[in-house]
Formats: structure tokens, C-alpha cells, sequence
């Protein structure tokens, strides 16, 4: 059974019988004699004051053991702070229950986040456990909250609403988060969780930017000018078209560099509140591996960076058969870029060569894979060998074997498939990609061309744990207090009656 249904129906009962055995007008109650001369000597208050003491303690002291009932109010600063709520459908222990906001808790934690050199999400949960040891203390800088974008703040808003959810029982949650970013949204994902615990959730999606210029979103960036930091996006402008915005690259979670957003073309547009226009972005140097996942964020938009090109790999008739699968729409290259590989591309004399035999194809040059390689399950996507054997790879070094006959390419041939052809393309598309990394590459599951890392709670469950257990101890020590305070007075009691 639940350990906070135990708690209530320990309270509603000893509150019950408190009630019955003391109420002195109706029950003599358990009064002892020395308690009745006290009385009879005329004071009556301090007699009742020592009658009740043991019952008015061990009901608050219960009752502070108890999780209290909250309302909970999320209102992030993309949304609108003045909006009026319509008539709402709310439950009737919500009109009965404490008011709570995770405003202030998510500056708190972001103040706190501040002091670490790395805004990762591993900065963020234990910024958010130190501040719930604190008691979500004010922020005492100037609005520090400001240095982190709006996943950063979604996750730890995201992140205190679970806790929340831990530490109190939720009644109703008011989530005012401003727009929906992606189907589905972090806050979709996180009202489903809610409902199904039985808490009543309702999502406002009134947009209110923090300032009359906003980027609401961001699409299809790419890099332009790799040693100049410069880079090209598509953004849906808020405002002023004229304005110069502030933007973050991420690397797995990790921020790697800050930049700069401004049109291409500085026209102003009279009447137009939001607008698409395409923006250049320049950034500060930054390192990351081929294989990490790189995040654009402006804004509230986010998008994924699109890798400055792909690889060159020399071999007989290969861009033939580049040409064939991609045809004028480059829906192969898009499928391989969405498993967080690089497309290839035919060229001469490049550091990665293809030779094609009767029996296998050799991927061969790049860097060596000294570790042991166990190739994957290629069988992800349209243009895997989903529904097929896949055949054996061997990995030596820097040279991965293939084994795939070269009719697989050839329409003339028996051994021709349109289905093999593509899966055994997206393997020397693999192959290409571990000799360029020097390892043996995993596929990433496909994923829409939005961020590959949204919004989500940052807290581990023994975090989860922790800034519960520090966010009611205040409330439970004084609450044992309490119950500590009733026993004594109960063994007060009885001694008096005894002597």
C-alpha cells in the first residue's frame, strides 16, 4: 500500500479520535485527577491547555508528515504572464489545496548552474539538487537565469515538475509553457505521465515572447564556412527583422560554442508580426567529433546542424550508383544523415577507395580500427536490409569487407535487387563512416530532421530521491517535533496520574 495513504489514514483517524475522546463537554475524557484539582482551582485554560496538548500535537505533527495537497503553476517565461484563465474543470480537492509556483525553483536552480563551467545536463540535475538542499533560495544574481537557452530551461522546469510530483500530491498542474515546439512536445509527453497518476493537467500554449523580437523556430541549418564559423539557418522571426540574436551549438547536451544571429537581408516589414526569413550565424570555434549529434538553438527554436559535407570515397562507377539512388529529391542522403551517419560522395584519389569483385567489396584506407569491431544490425530504415540476411562484414584494420556480390549493382545481372541495392549502399555508407572515425560506428535510430535532443528531465532516480527527501525535511523534522512533544506530554500525563 502506499506509504502517503498510510500517512492520511493514520491522520484522519487519530484526528477522529481525538475528537471523540476529547471534547470535554460531551466525554469526561481521559482526565486524571490531578488535572480535575487544577480545573477545580479555577485554572481551567491552563488544565485544558494540558489536556489537548497530546492530541493538538500528534494531529500537526501528522499532518506535516503528510505530503500536502498543491496546486502547481508552471509558467515559463515564453509564455504570456497576464493571461486570464477561462473557467476550468477542476477537481474539488484543488480549491482546498496550497498554491505552489516552480518559477522561482527553476532561476534558483539556474542561479546555481551558473557556477559550473559546463551547462550539461549533468550540471543542471546537480544544480537543481544543491538548490533543493538550499530551499530554492532567491537568486541573487542579476537574472543568471538569462545565460541558458530554452531547452536548458525547459529541462530543468521539466525536471522540478517531477519532483514536485514526488515531493507534494499534486492535484492539478497549470502548465503555461508557451508554444509547442515539435510533435509531440517534452510537455505533452510529461502531461500524458501526470494524467495518468490521476492528476488533473491543463496546458496553456498562449505565447508571449519575453521581448517584442523572438525567434519561435529553426530549421534546416548548415554549415557554410566550417573555419569561419559560419553558418546558415531558416527561422521564424518574432518582431524586428533587424535584430541581432544570440544563439548556442550543442554537442550531445553539451553547449560547444555561442553565436550570433542576423538576417541575411535587414528589411523592416511593416504589419508583420512573425515572419520566415533565412539568417546567418557565426560562431565561436568549437570542436566535435563526427560521430556527436550538433544542436542549433535560438531562441525557443532548436534544429539540428547539418554537417559540413560528406565523405569522398574513390571507386569504379560509384557515383553512378549515388546518382541512382539518390535521384533528384536526395532522399538517400537524407535517411543517412537521419541515423547520425555522413553521406558519401564519388571523388578521386581520396583517402577512402571502393573495389568491387565477384563476391565481396572491399572498403578500404581512413583511419585503422585497432578495437574489436562487431559490425550492427544494419536493418534500420527504408534502405536497410530489413527483410533480408544480412550479409557477413569483416573488419581488419582499415579495411572492411563486404560480403556482397558486385551483381547486387549491375540491373543486367540475376543477382540484381533494387532492395539489396540500397541496403548494400547504406553498408559502404557504414563502412566509409567507421574508417573516417577509426571506429566501429552504431546507427542511431532514425529520427525527424528537429532537434535530436529536446527537452527532458535531467534528474537520475536517486536524485529524484534526494531532492525529494531535502525538499520536506523542514516540514517532516517538524513534524516529528511534534509527535516528540505529544509523547512527552502523554508520559507527563500518566506520571501525574500515577503519582
Amino acid at each position: 500500500m502506499n506509504t502517503n495513504l498510510l500517512l492520511w489514514l493514520a491522520l484522519l483517524a487519530i484526528t477522529g479520535l481525538a475528537l471523540v475522546l476529547y471534547l470535554p463537554r460531551k466525554f469526561s475524557g481521559p482526565l486524571t485527577s490531578h488535572e480535575r484539582r487544577t480545573a477545580h482551582r479555577g485554572l481551567r485554560h491552563l488544565s485544558l491547555l494540558l489536556t489537548l496538548s497530546t492530541p493538538l500535537a500528534t494531529v500537526l505533527g501528522l499532518a506535516l508528515l503528510v505530503p500536502p495537497p498543491v496546486v502547481l503553476e508552471v509558467r515559463s517565461p515564453f509564455a504570456a504572464s497576464d493571461s486570464t484563465l477561462p473557467p476550468l474543470d477542476r477537481p474539488l480537492l484543488a480549491y482546498l489545496s496550497w498554491r505552489m509556483s516552480t518559477r522561482p525553483w527553476t532561476e534558483s536552480a539556474l542561479c546555481h548552474a551558473s557556477d559550473s563551467a559546463h551547462h550539461d545536463d549533468r550540471a543542471l540535475a546537480e544544480a537543481i539538487v544543491t538548490a533543493a538542499h538550499a530551499g530554492f533560495p532567491e537568486c541573487r544574481q542579476d537574472q543568471s537565469f538569462n545565460n541558458f537557452d530554452a531547452r536548458q530551461y525547459r529541462s530543468v522546469e521539466l525536471s522540478l515538475v517531477e519532483l514536485a510530483a514526488r515531493a507534494y500530491a499534486l492535484t492539478e498542474v497549470e502548465l503555461h509553457t508557451g508554444p509547442r515546439l515539435r510533435d509531440p512536445d517534452p510537455w505533452d509527453v510529461m502531461a500524458g505521465t501526470l494524467e495518468q497518476r490521476g492528476i488533473t493537467v491543463h496546458r496553456f500554449n498562449n505565447f508571449a515572447a519575453t521581448s517584442t523580437e523572438e525567434i519561435v523556430r529553426l530549421s534546416r541549418a548548415r554549415n557554410v564556412d566550417a573555419a569561419a564559423g559560419r553558418l546558415d539557418v531558416l527561422a521564424l522571426v518574432r518582431g524586428s527583422a533587424c535584430t541581432q540574436f544570440t544563439g548556442r551549438v550543442h554537442a550531445e547536451g553539451r553547449e560547444v560554442a555561442s553565436c550570433t544571429l542576423q538576417a541575411r537581408e535587414c528589411k523592416e516589414l511593416a504589419g508583420t508580426d512573425q515572419r520566415v526569413l533565412w539568417m546567418t550565424a557565426r560562431c565561436g570555434p568549437f570542436t566535435a567529433s563526427d560521430t556527436q549529434e550538433l544542436t542549433l538553438t535560438a531562441g525557443t527554436g532548436e534544429t539540428r546542424l547539418v554537417r559540413p559535407g560528406p565523405i569522398p570515397v574513390s571507386g569504379e562507377r560509384l557515383g553512378e550508383y549515388l546518382a541512382a539512388a539518390n535521384g533528384p529529391t536526395n532522399l538517400f542522403d537524407a535517411e543517412i544523415r537521419s541515423q547520425d551517419l555522413l553521406p558519401v560522395v564519388a571523388a578521386d584519389n581520396a583517402d577512402i577507395s571502393l573495389a568491387f569483385n565477384m563476391h565481396n567489396i572491399i572498403v578500404q584506407g581512413g583511419a585503422s580500427i585497432h578495437e574489436h569491431c562487431s559490425p550492427p544490425s544494419l536493418d534500420q530504415g527504408p534502405f536497410s536490409w530489413s527483410g533480408m540476411v544480412q550479409p557477413p562484414i569483416q573488419v581488419r584494420g582499415d579495411a572492411i569487407t563486404i560480403n556482397v556480390g558486385r551483381g547486387v549493382f549491375d540491373p543486367q545481372s540475376t543477382e540484381y535487387d533494387p532492395t539489396a541495392f540500397y541496403a548494400a549502399l547504406s553498408t559502404i555508407t557504414w563502412a566509409a563512416n567507421s574508417l573516417k572515425a577509426g571506429q566501429c560506428l552504431k546507427l542511431a535510430e532514425p529520427r525527424p530532421p528537429a532537434s535530436p535532443t529536446p527537452a527532458h528531465p535531467v534528474l537520475t532516480a536517486s536524485q529524484l530521491d534526494e531532492a525529494a527527501a531535502a525538499l520536506g525535511r523542514p516540514r517532516e523534522t517538524a513534524g516529528l517535533v511534534l509527535l516528540a512533544l505529544a509523547i512527552l506530554s502523554l508520559a507527563l500525563g500518566l506520571r501525574r496520574s500515577v503519582l
